[in-house]
């Protein structure tokens, strides 16, 4: 507990309480707090691509071995986490334009300032960005951090990334195409596989998984088509589209010059 108390990594944090959960009794009220505001601390760092997964699955298992006085005790730590797992509303999505690389990026000039940080958090919910990328301590775990992407990325290039996702692949987020004995096909990332089966998620945003058994498969290659479909900001208007651009320069941060009044 006292290492829970002053771990500053992720490693860390989900070590100490991947352990802790294993241990039975023996709690007192005041450990059940300090293990549940570790819990919700480690959840606003960044990790690998199960760490949250993980994380959930431990504050899961948690609550189950909760006694009617501790749940009453850490309620108000459960809640805090809950509101904070709740993303952005984007409301109702209505087909905007077919947007082109070419057509917006005579007004790129526009995301540097005068930019709204809300509408831009608004359009990272609305073009459900964030149900699979994370930005800061919010968002998901699917596909790559975007929290630094304005300093690896110009914003064209941001800009073609959204609109042709294909076209660039990170090797950790692509899928996996198999062939089977049977004609058909299983397309998704590998989540863990043996000597006698692939296990395959084939939708990132659920948590079912299809087991495919290794003698069934005839081939396996990796797909050049991105996870993440295209025209995902059609539903956005002009204006959207830059407060996004500028979101995602920024960091997520509100204070940056993106958002400063036009001069």
């Amino acid at each position: 507990m006292p290492l829970l108390k002053t771990a500053t990594r992720s490693e860390d944090l989900l070590e100490y309480l991947f352990y802790l959960r294993l241990v039975p009794d023996g709690w007192t009220i005041e450990q059940r707090r300090e293990f549940f505001t570790a819990l919700n601390r480690a959840a606003t760092f960044e990790g690998a691509r199960d760490y949250q997964r993980s994380l959930n699955m431990i504050r899961a298992e948690m609550n189950e071995k909760l006694s009617a006085a501790e749940r009453d005790a850490v309620a108000p730590l459960i809640a805090e986490a809950s509101q904070a797992a709740v993303p952005l509303s984007s409301g109702p999505q209505i087909f905007v334009r077919d947007w082109k690389v070419e057509e917006l990026q005579a007004v790129l000039d526009r995301v540097g300032h005068g930019r709204s940080f809300e509408a831009g958090r608004q359009a990272f919910a609305g073009a459900q960005c964030v149900l699979c990328h994370r930005m800061g301590q919010s968002g998901g775990l699917v596909g790559p951090d975007l929290t630094a992407v304005g300093s690896r990325f110009n914003r064209r290039d941001m800009l073609d990334s959204i609109l042709n996702p294909s076209r660039v692949i990170d090797d950790k987020f692509r899928n996996t195409v198999f062939t089977l004995k049977d004609g058909t096909s299983v397309v998704g990332m590998i989540e863990r596989e043996d000597g006698k089966a692939v296990v395959v998620r084939t939708n990132p945003l659920v948590a079912q998984t299809t087991t495919v058994p290794v003698a069934n498969i005839v081939s396996r290659e990796v797909s050049p088509v991105s996870p993440m479909p295209p025209g995902l900001i059609n539903v956005l208007s002009q204006t959207q589209i830059l407060d996004l651009l500028a979101y995602l320069e920024s960091g997520g941060d509100p204070k940056h010059p993106d958002f400063a009044p036009a001069p």
